[in-house]
């Protein structure tokens, strides 16, 4: 419930980013806090679900479209995130690029799950001095290379990226 309240205070006084965060520990990354009352539960699957897609999160997108599919709620939400949903698969694989702007927090990561497998990262303000990919078949690090182009294994499966670095860093991530 904490993550909850926090989400609330975010609403009024932070921004989306921050929702989000506080929504994704109301919830879970992947599995979901079903003690919350089944309404509340709906409500924040769409609130996260909408600011994943306000804010180009495609991979997070996808990520708590899964949870909604398997809490078998995909015929509530189909009418009002299908066609986003389809769009989302639609760019996992067209030439579609897009950026997503994060901000490593106070213990010193940015998570992002990846909807492709190329990705740069340009650092705005501050300092980056990690990248790890967490993938479902296998783990990569890199030092971070002003410019470089970076490209997940064809086999490792579903990625996410944490960059590491100082509290603050602003980063844009760029996925190709």
């Amino acid at each position: 419930m904490h993550s909850l309240l926090l989400y609330q205070y975010h609403q009024h006084w932070g921004t989306p980013a921050q929702q989000l965060a506080a929504l994704r520990r109301a919830l879970g990354m992947q599995d979901p806090n079903v003690s919350l009352p089944s309404n509340l539960f709906d409500q924040t699957l769409r609130e996260r679900l909408d600011l994943h897609i306000q804010l180009d999160d495609f991979g997070g997108a996808l990520q708590t479209w899964e949870i909604i599919v398997r809490q078998r709620k995909t015929e509530e939400f189909a009418k009002t995130y299908q066609a986003a949903i389809d769009d989302i698969h639609a760019r996992r694989t067209d030439d579609r690029s897009h950026t997503l702007a994060g901000e490593v927090d106070h213990r010193g990561s940015w998570f992002v799950q990846l909807l492709k497998r190329k990705l740069a990262i340009e650092v705005s303000k501050g300092k980056v001095s990690r990248l790890k990919l967490r993938c479902e078949r296998g783990f990569f690090s890199y030092e971070l290379e002003a410019g470089k182009q970076y490209e997940t294994d064809a086999n490792a499966g579903a990625c996410q990226l944490q960059v590491i670095g100082d509290a603050g860093t602003a980063v844009e991530l760029r996925q190709l």
